[in-house]
């Protein structure tokens, strides 16, 4: 059930300059804003490459319209695949106990949170530089989180030794001592959080992709249940990288696309939808074949397209992705279907 509360996302960099770029991160800035955005956690789970969101009490907003209520979920921000580490630079960089691998890929290097006020070391970043500090466990003064209180030497059990990632629970292997905002000593509030990925290069004409997903887990018995959260998670991971994504809608591209992509996409009309669809911007005499399959994967119709006009009275109400293929090419499409 995970699988129908997870959106997948990849995002791809190509340099098209001529110079190489050294000691570079993706970065994930997520404000997490669950249900009642004001009495939020955040933390971090470093073996499942994981940063979440979750309340500050077991009934979100007191069960008001704007809340979750009792036993509120998790939103979790999972790196899936980050983009290929430097070859031989010594570092275990996705965590998995072994160091320089052949096609090693980076992972969730690097966790932190901020808040969302302005002007302060912890803040909503500013210059460019900020940016960068973020994503390399770095507050906007370049001073480095340090592990426990609020990761700035203040706070319950705070200590002056840089860390990676801030709140990790017991997590992280390089300390044993426990550490969420809780035990550091912060109230929930409205918060933000950092998720970075790296550091890699990547010279001209190469290209980094990163692949994560936002996860939504909840347990309606026990909260905060964070090894309920971690289960759930890794049945996503165990998913994805057993290549189970056959099972997804195809994907549809929503970032810069060349050569004028967008314009060589399905065009369905009428959309929304009753009885019948039409497909335009395609040749019907390339021998294509039509799949038609809803939000989770499941696949309703699977025939040859021989003609423009495409029935789909037997459909429930819905959103539904086409997909036109031959051994050439495939084009897709998003429509809904009405009652």
């Amino acid at each position: 059930n995970v699988i129908n509360y997870t959106t997948f996302y990849q995002y791809k960099i190509i340099n098209r300059s001529s110079n190489t770029y050294n000691n570079m991160y993706i970065g994930l800035f997520t404000d997490i804003g669950l249900g009642d955005a004001s009495d939020d956690f955040v933390g971090c789970d470093v073996g499942i490459h994981t940063a979440f969101g979750y309340n500050g009490d077991a009934n979100d907003a007191n069960g008001t319209s704007w809340g979750y209520g009792i036993n509120p979920p998790f939103q979790n921000v999972t790196v899936l695949k980050g983009p290929v580490a430097d070859p031989g630079d010594g570092i275990d960089n996705n965590y998995n106990g072994s160091i320089d691998e052949n096609g090693e890929t980076n992972s969730m290097n690097h966790f932190l949170y901020h808040e969302g006020s302005h002007g302060i070391y912890n803040g909503h970043p500013g210059p460019p530089d900020d940016y960068y500090q973020y994503m390399n466990a770095q507050w906007t003064t370049g001073v480095p989180v340090t592990y426990g209180g609020n990761g700035a030497g203040v706070g319950p059990g705070a200590t002056s030794i840089q860390c990676d990632f801030m709140f990790p629970g017991t997590t992280d292997p390089a300390f044993t001592t426990d550490w969420t905002m809780p035990i550091g000593g912060l109230q929930p509030a409205d918060m933000r959080m950092v998720t970075s990925s790296g550091k890699f290069s990547i010279a001209p004409g190469e290209t980094r992709t990163i692949d994560f997903a936002y996860i939504t887990t909840r347990d309606t018995v026990t909260f905060p249940n964070f090894a309920f959260n971690r289960n759930e998670v890794s049945k996503v991971l165990y998913w994805f990288n057993n290549n189970l994504l056959s099972s997804c809608p195809p994907p549809v591209p929503v970032g810069v696309l060349e050569n004028n992509v967008a314009a060589e996409q399905l065009i369905v009309r009428p959309n929304p939808a009753k009885d019948i669809i039409s497909v335009e911007n395609i040749k019907i005499e390339n021998d294509y074949i039509y799949t038609i399959s809803d939000i989770t994967g499941k696949a309703f119709n699977k025939e040859s397209f021989l003609k423009k006009e495409i029935d789909i009275s037997d459909l429930t109400s819905g959103i539904y992705i086409i997909r036109v293929e031959n051994k050439n090419e495939t084009r897709f499409a998003k429509f809904v279907k009405m009652k």
